[in-house]
C-alpha cells in the first residue's frame, strides 16, 4: 500500500499553495515485490554509467520510519532498502568528441576565434605547464562586448593568469550538420545587468551533437576557487539536458591537451571528462553554481584515480547536449538550443529565494507536515524550515528545486517533502525504530577501505531522509569537510537539525559511488528523468515495472 500513500502525498502535502492534485491510474493493489525488505542488505554501490545508459545504484536509506524512545508506531516494519537503477544517459553525451578541438578555434568542425590554437599534447606538463591561480579574480566571463569581438570570436576577461576563448564545434560523423554560436541579447529574466549572452544552435546532428567550449589558459589550475557560477536557459523541446564538463589531461586525448590514449570498448575510452549529473533544460533564465568536490566521471570511460582533483589541471570547460537516453542520443538529425551567461567563479548565493522559499512559505511547510504528523514535532526539526533554506542556499545544494520547467521545480520540491513524511513520519521521527535496541540493525559493510565502521558503531537510519549505512556517514563526512567524524559519531545526524537537512540534501543530488570514482543517480535526477516513481526506485528500490502498474502522475 506504500504507493498508494505516496500518490496521496505528492498530491496533497503542500495542498492550497503549489495547487497540486494527484491522480494514481491503474489498480492499486499490493507491490509487487520490489522492495528489498528484512535483512537491510543494500549491496556495495554499484552505481557507474555505461556507453549504454544503463546505470546501478544503492539506496542511500536503509531504515524503517523512525522514533526515538520507540513509541509505537504504524510505519516500523516499513524498510527501505535496494539497489537502485535506471536508465541513463551516459557516454554519448560526453562533449569534445573525437574531432573537434574543445580548446582552440573548434578544429575543421567548430568556429571560434583564428589564431588562438593550442599546441597538441598534454599542456599540463609537457607542451605548457599549469598557470596557478591565486585567487581573487572571481569573473570568468560576462560576455559582454569587447575590442578584438567578430561575430564568432570573444575572448574571455584577461584576470588571475587566465587567457581563452570561446569555440563550438559538432560531432564530425554530421556532414550535414551545423554547429553556431553568436552573441545576442540575453532578454528578460537573464543575469543583471547584462546586455549579451552567448547562444548556441545545433541542427542536422548525429551522435553526440556539439559543444560550446573555453579554454581558462592552455592548462589552468584553478584549486584557489571552490567552484564555478553561470546563468543558463535553453529549448527543452530540442535536447531536454545539458552536460557541463571539465577536460583534463588523463580524459583528453594529445590532440585537445590531454594524454588520454583512445582505446575500445566500456572502461576503455576517452573523453569521459569530469562532470556533474546532467542539467534539464528550461526556457527560465538560471544561474547554476558547482563546486569542485561535486566533480566524478561517469563510470563508462578510462578510470581516473579517486584522489585526482581536475581543477588542478583544466585544459577546457565544455557545455553539450543530452537527449536522455542512450537510444535518443544516438539518433540522427537531432538538434539543441541553449544560451549562457556570466560564467564565473563565484559560488555564493542566496539560490533557495528563486526555488523551495519561493515556492514554500513557513506557515504551508509547518502546516502541510502537521496534516500527516500523529504525534508531537520531533525537537530535531523545531527550525525544520530555516535549516532547509539554508542548505539549500549551499551552492553544492542549489539545483534543488530549481531545474526544469516552473512546474518540474514545483513537483521536486513536493517529492522531496513526500519522501521526508514518510521516511520520519512527518518530522515526528529522528531514528529508526529499533535502531538503537536492534542488534541486527548495525548496516556495516565491511570490509570497507574507504569507509571502515567504527567499534561499536551503528549506522542505522536517521534525520529526515534516514541516512543509513557507514559508507553513506562517511562519505556525506567527508563531504562537509568533517573528517571521519560522522562515522566515529553518527548519531550526530539525528541531534543536529542543519546537519540533519544537509545530509538528506546530500542524499537527494550529491553522493558519488567512490568505490569506482563515478556519478550515482540520485532522486534529484531520477526525479527530472523518470517523475515522481523514479524517486521511489532510487530511494526504495522498487523495479520501475511496478511504477507502472502503481504510477502516479502530477498535475498543477
Amino acid at each position: 500500500m506504500r504507493n498508494q500513500f505516496l500518490c496521496g502525498l505528492c498530491g496533497t502535502l503542500l495542498t492550497g499553495y503549489l495547487l497540486f492534485s494527484a491522480s494514481c491510474s491503474g489498480t492499486s493493489g499490493t507491490d509487487s515485490g520490489g522492495d528489498t525488505t528484512g535483512s537491510n542488505t543494500s549491496g556495495s554501490g554499484g552505481g557507474t554509467q555505461t556507453s549504454t545508459g544503463t546505470s546501478t545504484g544503492t539506496s542511500m536509506t536503509g531504515g524503517t520510519t523512525t522514533g526515538p524512545g520507540a513509541t509505537t508506531s504504524t510505519t516500523g516494519s516499513n524498510t527501505t532498502t535496494g539497489s537502485g537503477g535506471s536508465t541513463g544517459s551516459g557516454g554519448s553525451t560526453g562533449s569534445g568528441g573525437t574531432g573537434g578541438s574543445t580548446l582552440g578555434d573548434g578544429g575543421p568542425n567548430g568556429l571560434g576565434c583564428t589564431g588562438v590554437e593550442l599546441p597538441a599534447g598534454n599542456r599540463c606538463g609537457v607542451v605548457a605547464q599549469p598557470t596557478v591561480a591565486a585567487g581573487g579574480q572571481l569573473l570568468i566571463d560576462n560576455l559582454e562586448p569587447a575590442t578584438g569581438d567578430t561575430a564568432v570570436c570573444h575572448h574571455i576577461a584577461e584576470l588571475d593568469g587566465r587567457k581563452g576563448s570561446w569555440n563550438s564545434g559538432k560531432d564530425p560523423v554530421s556532414p550535414n550538420g551545423t554547429v553556431v554560436h553568436s552573441f545576442e541579447p540575453p532578454g528578460a529574466g537573464g543575469a543583471p545587468g547584462s546586455t549579451r549572452a552567448i547562444h548556441i544552435v545545433g541542427k542536422g546532428l548525429n551522435t553526440w551533437g556539439g559543444y560550446l567550449a573555453v579554454p581558462l589558459a592552455p592548462c589552468y589550475n584553478a584549486s584557489k576557487y571552490q567552484g564555478i557560477s553561470f546563468w543558463f536557459k535553453g529549448d527543452p523541446t530540442k535536447a531536454p539536458w545539458m552536460k557541463l564538463s571539465i577536460a583534463t589531461p588523463p580524459t583528453a586525448q594529445a590532440a585537445e591537451g590531454g594524454k588520454c590514449v583512445q582505446g575500445s570498448g566500456a572502461g576503455n575510452e576517452c573523453y569521459d571528462h569530469f562532470s556533474v549529473h546532467l542539467f534539464k533544460v528550461s526556457n527560465i533564465w538560471t544561474r547554476y553554481t558547482i563546486t569542485w568536490q561535486q566533480l566524478a566521471q561517469y563510470g563508462w570511460g578510462q578510470k581516473v584515480p579517486h584522489t585526482y582533483r581536475p581543477e588542478t589541471e583544466i585544459i577546457g570547460i565544455n557545455f553539450s547536449p543530452g537527449w536522455g537516453s542512450d537510444t535518443a542520443d544516438k539518433a540522427l538529425n537531432k538538434s539543441f538550443d541553449f544560451w549562457i551567461d556570466d560564467l564565473s567563479f563565484d559560488v555564493s548565493g542566496p539560490f533557495a529565494n528563486t526555488g523551495f522559499a519561493s515556492t514554500v512559505s513557513a506557515q504551508v511547510f509547518n502546516d502541510g507536515f502537521a496534516h500527516y504528523r500523529s504525534g508531537p514535532l520531533n525537537s530535531l526539526y523545531t527550525n525544520a524550515y530555516n535549516d532547509i533554506v539554508a542548505a539549500l542556499n549551499d551552492p553544492r545544494f542549489s539545483r534543488i528545486g530549481r531545474e526544469g520547467s516552473a512546474d518540474e521545480r514545483k513537483r521536486e520540491i513536493a517529492a522531496f517533502m513526500a519522501h521526508v513524511v514518510k521516511e520520519s513520519g512527518a518530522l515526528q521521527y529522528a531514528e529508526e525504530i529499533g535502531g538503537t535496541t536492534d542488534a541486527n540493525k548495525i548496516y556495516c559493510r565491511s570490509p570497507d577501505p574507504l569507509y571502515p565502521c567504527a567499534a561499536g558503531k551503528k549506522y542505522f537510519g536517521r534525520g529526515a531522509h534516514q541516512l543509513s549505512w557507514n559508507y553513506n556517514y562517511g562519505q556525506a563526512s567527508e563531504y562537509f569537510g568533517m573528517g571521519t567524524s560522522l562515522l566515529t559519531n553518527p548519531d550526530q545526524v539525528a541531534q543536529n537539525g542543519p546537519l540533519s537537512w544537509r545530509t538528506s540534501m546530500f542524499f537527494w543530488l550529491a553522493w558519488l559511488d567512490k568505490d569506482t570514482n563515478a556519478l550515482l543517480v540520485g532522486p534529484h535526477y531520477r526525479f527530472l528523468h523518470d517523475g515522481f516513481g523514479g524517486t521511489m526506485r532510487a530511494i526504495n528500490g522498487a523495479p520501475i515495472s511496478s511504477w507502472l502498474v502503481h504510477r502516479c502522475s502530477i498535475t498543477v
